[in-house]
């Protein structure tokens, strides 16, 4: 704040004369003491507001946002890959999960659905499962 003083004082002199240099100083010093005061009251650390916490809770916080962002690239990223697949294969893919319990059954009539023997569906949906792979390798720049 010293510096700060002296300049102000510096530039006043250039452009005019004073008859008490000390007192002016002194006085500028106060004003610019309030001016401190002032901003000093208007900052507000991250500790004193509510629901944050620490330097480390802020760390997790900008990791789990990294985190959300992440998951809904890979998400835009998973969603215009299935659209590039055939709407065949996307349909198959859709359809082929597993599913609790019936899951064999389930296949069996997917695969008739689709002409298929179940041992042909496997096939399809590996060779499916490994275009969306590459597809989401590219998309999100994990080319290796």
């Amino acid at each position: 704040m010293a510096d700060i003083t002296l300049n102000r004082v510096a530039r006043k002199l250039s452009t005019e004369t004073i008859q008490d240099v000390e007192a002016f100083t002194w006085g500028v010093a106060k004003k610019i003491r309030q001016e401190a005061q002032k901003k000093d009251f208007r900052t507000i650390s991250l500790q004193a507001l509510p629901g944050v916490g620490t330097v480390s809770d802020a760390g997790a916080s900008v990791e789990a946002l990294h985190q959300k962002i992440q998951s809904q690239k890979e998400l835009r990223c998973l969603h215009q890959c299935l659209q590039r697949l055939s709407t065949e294969d996307r349909t198959l893919f859709l359809a082929y999960r597993v599913d609790k319990g019936h899951y064999m059954e389930n296949r069996k009539n997917l695969a008739k659905q689709f002409g298929l023997t179940p041992g042909a569906l496997r096939v399809r949906i590996i060779r499916i499962r490994e275009k969306l792979e590459q597809c989401l390798e590219r998309c999100l720049g994990r080319n290796d």
